[in-house]
């Protein structure tokens, strides 16, 4: 009699124990994430002298935070030249996790405070600002 009821509360015990550790994976964490400037910009199209709002495009790497690509845009702007700079959020990687070597081109709007004109569009990611090569619509 005394091995059965050792054995009746073995059982349970084990089985409470399997259960408690089968809740599912731990919520995941907050991913740390910075903001680097977005390279290889190009303007969209040709904008007109009287547009204030300029498309671009940028390449983006894998570990582009989705929710919130853009970070920020930075428009130095006067008569004679625009300079932009695109911010993007990133996810920072674990220190053992592979980052696979693959890109995805996407689009950012610039609004400038007053229209083009005549000035060039610059890529300020460039050393020193570039002008920045237009691409078909």
């Amino acid at each position: 009699m005394r091995r059965l009821t050792l054995a009746l509360l073995t059982v349970p015990l084990l089985l409470g124990s399997a259960v408690a550790g089968c809740g599912g994976p731990e919520p995941a964490a907050e991913p740390q994430l910075r903001t680097v400037p977005a390279s290889s910009l190009r303007l969209v199209g040709e904008p007109g002298p009287d547009d204030r709002r300029l498309t671009v495009r940028y390449v983006a790497g894998a570990l582009l935070w989705d929710p919130a690509p853009v970070a920020r845009v930075e428009v130095d702007q006067n008569q004679e030249r625009v300079i932009i700079r695109v911010y993007l959020t990133e996810r920072v990687p674990a220190a053992d996790e592979p980052v696979p070597n693959l890109a995805s081109v996407r689009t950012a709007t610039v609004d400038l405070d007053r229209p083009l004109g005549r000035a060039s569009v610059l890529d300020g990611s460039a050393t020193p600002p570039a002008p920045m090569p237009h691409e078909a619509q």
